[in-house]
């Protein structure tokens, strides 16, 4: 196995490059670091990564699914009213990103 870079290297270095304007700079500064050819590497690596992912990590994942860039709106059943279980579901109290919330008793 080869032996991992020194992160807090390739950290600094990464940012530093990504603070450079032109791809010029960016180079130069890669060349005038000084950091061995495996810091390098990694950092041109990290630097291609992120050039290919454009801004699809800027919008939200549901507006990219649409592509129009209106987030996508999923239909979710309600629940008020029903029996879960042994629970008989009431009002909704609240929902968000990661689930909804209702008021029930048993």
């Amino acid at each position: 196995m080869l032996p991992s870079p020194p992160w807090d290297d390739v950290k600094e270095l990464f940012g530093a490059a990504l603070d450079a304007t032109t791809p010029e700079e960016r180079e130069r500064l890669l060349a005038d670091s000084g950091a061995d050819a495996e810091v390098l590497r990694e950092v041109r690596s990290l630097l291609d990564a992120y050039e290919s992912a454009g801004d699809r990590f800027v919008q939200p994942a549901l507006a990219a699914l649409t592509g129009d860039g209106e987030p996508l709106q999923l239909a979710t059943a309600r629940l008020e009213g029903t029996r879960v279980g042994v629970y008989d579901v009431g009002r909704l109290i609240g929902e968000g990103g990661m689930g909804t919330v209702y008021e029930a008793v048993r």
